[in-house]
């Protein structure tokens, strides 16, 4: 059966589910609205964590900084701003993926994210899913995943809130956002952009940071209308667009830079009653990017992806038993300098299901299977269970099958691009042990594995071309434990502790050797102490030493590296209920490198104002 015809029969079957669930009685919708409630409904087993509204303010707007200090993941960076890519369980930048409001936005060109192009200001929440989620979430979902979410309420206050930063290096932030409710309509309206010169010193060289300018700019809006009582109809959009220039090597090397534009736009459908709720998505996405390899030649290159992206569930909810079914389609077409024929069509069935068999005992089970012509995509499921014998005590375990397919420039690069690549698999296991002491003590630890298959690399053929290929075989695990104590001495003064680790072994089992760029060791700790309207805070992270070589050479490593920052803030309640804070970053000024001769900032310091009225 030709792809076309395959489409056609499971849209066929997502309209008459979608007709049938029309016949069920009304029920009252939930106070918050999120569009992926797949996040916090169908994750039995595995780790996950929330970074809500609060944290998010109280950070500047590089997701990459905030996720280095609020997790146990890895992001390599080739310099301060420029291009930021993760390492998720010891997993590459192409298995993470990351999803907005429910949708996978990896770039179809190069399978992953840059976390500098993307700003945490105007999110509600971000959460962060460890371990698989092909099943749900599609290609990439391998080593974990990374959820933006825009929330909004069924009910929401007219308020306008402003946030503005600037610190060393010429660094500045700012944010306006706006939200009111006119009858059965509620929107909120959002900008926000960060820009830096980003010429600090880089003593061991004598020179400053050059060539490393940036700015980043992101545009959001969503809106709610509530046509009944159990049907709403919501459009999300996010239009991001920036330009970085890439700081320089050698001051011999020639001035690059790279511009890129990001419009997300998605129309959403969504019914409720007793048993049944239905959601219907469309969503329209484009990448454009320029990379100009040197400036003073002006010559440059170009490539860009429309993707639309048409989804349908149905939820079916009885009092000890959910039911999901997923239907889901994305058709993406590229254009650029160095592509040929670039384009993909993949359709995909999942089904959910879940089962509270006890007060103390729960379980799911879940299957996927995507379509198209161009690959034999494997068969994924994700197995997961938590057993609660007492309020303070929970065990996890989670199995799961996930996959990724090749990227537009592993199949269609005119210069190397391979076709007849197949899609990477992996077979991930992890199991989990919680503590819960009252609100005084949290304590988890989990324990990983992942086998990888048909990992794609890029390697000279006979003729001395690279060329992606089906070669490795990469085994990753390890363990993670998080830390949360917080006491209230009274009202007005509290503590508290946050403290995440990360122990990772990458192999590649062809040799045992470590992969690239995966540090063995991740750690950090947030310490708030909270007086009155002062708040104090400290940060630490940790980084552990890094291979630049596939042979381990012990010679060729960037070192570990401790960072300490602080933070102190005070709230000004009668001053439209304001909050000046001042923070340090590197406080030590301590030369360190994320990635090989490519130096990052000494010490910083920024003042931020937040206000809300």
């Amino acid at each position: 059966m030709c792809m076309r015809y395959k489409i056609i029969f499971l849209f066929l079957l997502l309209f008459s589910l979608f007709a049938k669930a029309q016949d069920f009685s009304v029920q009252t919708l939930d106070t918050v609205y999120l569009s992926d409630h797949n996040l916090k409904t169908f994750n039995t087993g595995q780790k996950q964590m929330e970074i809500n509204d609060s944290i998010l303010r109280q950070n500047n707007f590089s997701l990459t900084d905030l996720l280095q200090r609020q997790t146990s993941i890895y992001f390599r960076q080739n310099g301060y701003g420029m291009v930021s890519s993760p390492s998720f369980r010891g997993t590459t930048a192409q298995q993470t993926a990351v999803l907005w409001n429910g949708v996978n936005i990896n770039s179809n060109l190069t399978g992953q994210t840059d976390f500098n192009t993307l700003l945490t200001a105007n999110f509600g929440s971000i959460d962060v899913k460890f371990g698989g989620g092909s099943v749900v979430y599609g290609t990439g979902a391998i080593g974990g995943s990374i959820h933006l979410s825009q929330n909004i309420g069924k009910h929401i206050e007219e308020k306008h809130q402003f946030q503005s930063a600037y610190g060393s290096f010429n660094t500045f932030e700012t944010r306006y956002a706006f939200q009111k409710q006119i009858k059965a309509l509620k929107f909120k309206l959002a900008f926000a952009r960060r820009q830096s010169d980003n010429d600090f010193d880089i003593p061991e060289q004598n020179r400053s940071n050059e060539n490393a300018q940036f700015e980043m700019n992101s545009l959001d809006a969503v809106f709610r209308y509530d046509l009944s009582d159990n049907d709403v109809l919501s459009y999300f959009t996010n239009f991001t667009f920036g330009e970085r220039h890439f700081s320089l090597i050698r001051t011999t090397d020639p001035r690059t830079k790279y511009d890129n534009v990001d419009t997300r736009n998605m129309i959403e459908w969504r019914n409720v009653s007793d048993n049944l709720q239905s959601k219907l998505k469309v969503a329209y996405l484009t990448e454009d990017f320029t990379y100009f390899e040197n400036l003073s030649r002006n010559s440059s290159s170009s490539s860009n992806v429309a993707t639309q992206w048409l989804q349908y569930e149905l939820l079916y909810s009885l009092k000890k038993i959910k039911f999901n079914a997923i239907v889901n389609y994305q058709s993406s077409r590229s254009e650029g300098n160095q592509l040929e024929n670039a384009d993909r069509d993949v359709a995909g069935l999942s089904l959910l299901f879940q089962h509270q068999l006890s007060k103390v005992f729960n379980y799911e089970i879940s299957l996927r299977q995507d379509l198209n012509d161009n690959f034999e995509n494997p068969f994924l499921f994700s197995i997961g269970s938590k057993f609660s014998p007492d309020e303070n005590w929970a065990f996890r375990a989670h199995a799961s099958r996930n996959y990724r397919l090749p990227t537009f420039n592993d199949l269609f690069w005119s210069n190397g691009g391979n076709p007849d690549l197949i899609p990477e698999t992996a077979y991930q296991t992890e199991f989990g042990i919680e503590y819960k002491f009252q609100e005084f003590f949290n304590f988890s630890i989990t324990g990983f594995y992942n086998d990888i298959n048909n990992m794609i690399r890029w390697l000279p053929n006979e003729f001395a071309i690279w060329q992606p290929e089906n070669t490795q075989e990469v085994s990753t695990y390890g363990a993670e434990a998080r830390m949360k104590i917080r006491h209230d001495f009274t009202k007005n003064r509290s503590i508290q502790m946050i403290s995440n680790y990360g122990y990772t072994i990458s192999e590649d089992q062809s040799t045992g050797n470590q992969l690239i760029y995966v540090p063995f060791h991740t750690a950090n700790t947030n310490l708030i102490y909270r007086y009155e309207k002062w708040d104090f805070g400290l940060t630490w992270l940790y980084n552990g030493q890094v291979f630049t070589q596939t042979d381990n050479n012990p010679d060729r490593v960037v070192e570990g590296y401790n960072l300490f920052d602080v933070q102190i803030s005070k709230r000004f309640p009668k001053l439209f209920n304001s909050k000046l804070s001042l923070r340090g970053m590197n406080i030590f000024d301590l030369a360190y490198e994320a990635v090989d001769n490519r130096p990052m900032p000494g010490r910083a310091i920024s003042i931020q104002f937040l206000t809300t009225f």
